[in-house]
């Protein structure tokens, strides 16, 4: 993960701050891709209840994601 041995202190946040970074952009763009995969279950009729099963979520999440909130 992190090698953290012979950095200073300030390069050390430096480095983990862009490692942070990195990781929430990817997040944020896996998030995304799940919404879209979400969405296109929902229109090819697949029931909410097995779309939140496979995603982990609750329904309610679900109908928000589908509305886009």
């Amino acid at each position: 993960m992190t090698e953290i041995g012979a950095r200073t202190p300030l390069q050390q946040v430096g480095m983990i701050c862009a490692q942070l970074e990195s990781a929430v952009a990817a997040a944020m763009e896996l998030t995304r891709a799940r919404d879209d995969a979400i969405r296109k279950a929902l229109s090819f009729g697949y029931p909410t209840a097995d779309v939140a099963r496979a995603a982990g979520l609750s329904p309610m999440r679900i109908y928000q994601i589908r509305d886009g909130k």
